[in-house]
């Protein structure tokens, strides 16, 4: 089939398939409840209790009560996770119209400090050309040569990464995104059943795994639309830090419902929260690690744990120039 025949057959057959993307991310066969191991690494767990946001518990769980929850810390690979399970109706209500005018004001309203500056610099194109530079300079290293035929930005948002300007030698560029938003020019908007129709050469996955509910249902699909020549590039944030021990003792959970019940309070010291790990990568007394979106934090051995666990060969994993892991896989 030749390419410009493919082309005109994706577009041809492209339809507005959010829905059946959302599904396709945030369906979860995976129970974090009651976890006893690490299910990156192996190694055991310390529970801390926590909050979810007030913005994630109107916006997703269309609930006006913070709840409390409790983060699962590893003891080995040092990576983090919620132990709480959420519904895909709540996941969807969640990202519906990400970073949108609604987004945006209802998580203004509940976290002040995240301004619309924010909001929309968040993946500006600065960032997005130091984060191309890291992916091209570390595929070169590692012995992979940029010139690529097929190429897929799984949850690529517009395809920013894989944007013709950015430096990466291919043919077809494609991204399956599940916002709907347009994608750049020179970049081919593909659903998730396309995907499997193509044999791809390069498959990105960035800023996706952290936000979702079942990383190992996704990789697992992530794995089967590649062969065993596909290159696979992850990009997650590096969100390491320290919970106070205070954090894990049962008494402190009187502690967060009287939070939870104070907004203002809360709000403060949630901004508390927001700065001491920002600077001290810590969570002091008083503080709590607020569920917001990412349901897990990734180290650098606990994500290339998950990816070998999920059936890749790792080439390399490391903090990236732009202050997120980059790994680089080959299937097993």
């Amino acid at each position: 089939m030749s390419l410009i025949f493919l082309i005109f057959r994706l577009e041809a057959r492209m339809l507005n398939d959010y829905e059946q993307r959302l599904a396709c991310y945030m369906e979860n066969n995976f129970v974090r409840e009651n976890l006893e191991y690490c299910p990156f690494c192996g190694g055991s767990l310390t529970a801390y209790f926590t909050l979810t946001s007030r913005f994630f518990s109107e916006r997703a769980c269309k609930s006006a009560h913070p709840r409390v929850v409790s983060v699962l810390s590893c003891s080995s690979c040092q990576s983090m996770l919620f132990n709480a399970d959420f519904t895909q109706e709540q996941m969807h209500n969640l990202y519906q119209y990400y970073r949108g005018k609604d987004y945006f004001l209802m998580r203004h309203k509940y976290e002040p400090w995240y301004t619309n500056k924010i909001n929309k610099g968040i993946g500006d194109e600065k960032e997005f050309d130091l984060r191309r530079k890291v992916l091209i300079k570390n595929l070169e290293e590692n012995n992979i040569l940029n010139n690529f035929k097929y190429v897929l930005d799984h949850g690529g948002d517009k395809g920013q990464m894989i944007s013709p300007s950015g430096g990466l030698n291919a043919e077809f560029r494609a991204v399956c995104e599940l916002s709907g938003v347009d994608t750049e020019e020179g970049i081919i908007r593909v659903s998730q059943e396309q995907t499997r129709e193509i044999d791809w050469d390069l498959i990105l996955s960035c800023h996706v795994i952290e936000h979702l509910p079942d990383p190992f249902s996704y990789l697992k699909d992530i794995l089967a639309l590649g062969n065993g020549d596909t290159t696979y590039f992850f990009e997650v944030p590096y969100e390491k830090h320290v919970i106070s021990y205070f954090c894990s003792q049962p008494r402190y959970v009187s502690w967060l419902n009287f939070l939870s019940r104070n907004e203002r309070l809360m709000m403060l010291f949630d901004f508390y929260s927001v700065v001491t790990r920002k600077i001290f990568k810590r969570v002091f007394l008083g503080g709590f690690t607020a569920l917001r979106e990412h349901l897990q934090f990734f180290t650098i051995k606990g994500f290339s744990e998950l990816l070998n666990s999920s059936g890749f060969n790792v080439v390399y994993c490391s903090v990236g120039e732009a202050g997120h892991i980059i790994a680089i896989a080959k299937k097993k």
